[in-house]
């Protein structure tokens, strides 16, 4: 990897840093259902054939905390208390970590990524359970970076064509691990030094600061939503997964398909017809298998990560598998995600640890 000799504070690569890797949307994937993204109940499907089924945030909570996540508006009644703890200044006297940049994970993206995590972090005075928490989570890191491609220096200005160029070059066998190991020592230093310097806002507009213990929570937050998503992501990329998210979108296909086919006999036949009953039961079939095949894809992945919600489980299985169909390399990337995702897991537990003790 050529490029500059250039002090960073900021780790991870691209890919791996916070959601197991790469955070990128493949041209389609953005805007299309769930089979190519995202597939939900079919539109417009008539009121007897939802099922209601819930969608609980995952738990980021920290070692020491049972912390669930917030959404981004939950701090509106949290209190605007400044911490009374001395915040400590990183040691200026401290020379910087020298590392050698990558020509396409650049800087920006670094820094974007450690400022990205600081805010969203939320301490526990600041939240409605009284845990400090996160309101991130892989598929919102996704869509976020992977829009805007932020800090990724390609020679195009193609958003489509300068994702093909991200994805292929992190996809690339031994590029992921070289970055990761390149990055990793300065990382954390990164992130502690954007957490003690950060001056943050309330939902009423009212800057603070973190205190002193704020700062660990927050690695033992991130620390626990790492290890969550590094066994989520081991675990998508098993081949049997990917065979069963291959069942699941044949059978998401088959359920809009017949849900078309109701609305043509709503729109042909009386809704008391044999017509429009009969295409009914078929729509109602067709749901039903989408979400047996859905629950079984989602028993796989959780032989790895039992405590990980089913949403975010089932969206890295549907990214991983989206990956598959575009590299031979999918798996060894992703089990290289997970493998870096826990190293940095211990290395956030440990800091955390030592800001307590020093």
């Amino acid at each position: 990897m050529k490029g500059r000799i250039t002090p960073i504070a900021l780790a991870c690569g691209a890919i791996i840093l916070v959601a197991a890797a790469v955070f990128l949307l493949r041209p389609g994937d953005q805007g299309k259902d769930e089979t190519r993204g995202n597939v939900g109940e079919p539109p417009e499907a008539p009121a007897w054939t939802a099922e209601g089924q819930k969608q609980p945030l995952p738990d980021y909570g920290s070692a020491n905390a049972t912390v669930k996540t917030i959404s981004e508006n939950a701090t509106e009644d949290a209190t605007t208390e400044v911490a009374t703890e001395d915040t400590a200044a990183v040691d200026e006297m401290t020379p910087p970590r020298v590392v050698q940049e990558d020509d396409m994970v650049t800087v920006l993206f670094l820094d974007a990524m450690a400022e990205t995590l600081v805010e969203g972090f939320v301490p526990a005075r600041m939240s409605d359970s009284g845990n400090p928490e996160t309101t991130l989570g892989f598929r919102k890191l996704n869509m976020r970076f992977g829009r805007s491609l932020k800090g990724f220096d390609t020679d195009t200005a193609n958003i489509n064509m300068a994702r093909d160029a991200v994805l292929s070059y992190l996809l690339a066998p031994g590029v992921t691990k070289s970055i990761f190991n390149d990055y990793q020592p300065v990382f954390v230093d990164k992130v502690e030094e954007t957490a003690r310097n950060a001056s943050l806002e309330d939902a009423d507009g009212a800057e603070y600061m973190l205190s002193e213990a704020e700062v660990s929570d927050l690695f033992l937050v991130y620390a626990n939503a790492f290890d969550m998503t590094g066994r989520a992501v081991r675990a998508a990329a098993e081949p049997s997964v990917a065979q069963t998210v291959e069942r699941y979108i044949r059978a998401a296909r088959a359920a809009e398909r017949a849900n078309a086919a109701f609305r043509t006999a709503m729109a042909d036949y009386d809704t008391d017809s044999g017509e429009v009953s009969a295409a009914g039961s078929r729509l109602k079939g067709a749901i039903k298998e989408r979400q047996r095949i859905r629950k079984i894809a989602l028993e796989e992945l959780r032989d790895e990560c039992p405590e990980c919600d089913s949403e975010e489980l089932f969206y890295i299985a549907m990214w991983s598998y989206r990956r598959t169909l575009e590299s031979d390399n999918t798996q060894e990337f992703m089990n290289t995600a997970a493998d870096c995702l826990e190293r940095l897991s211990g290395s956030f537990k440990d800091r955390a640890t030592r800001i307590l003790e020093e």
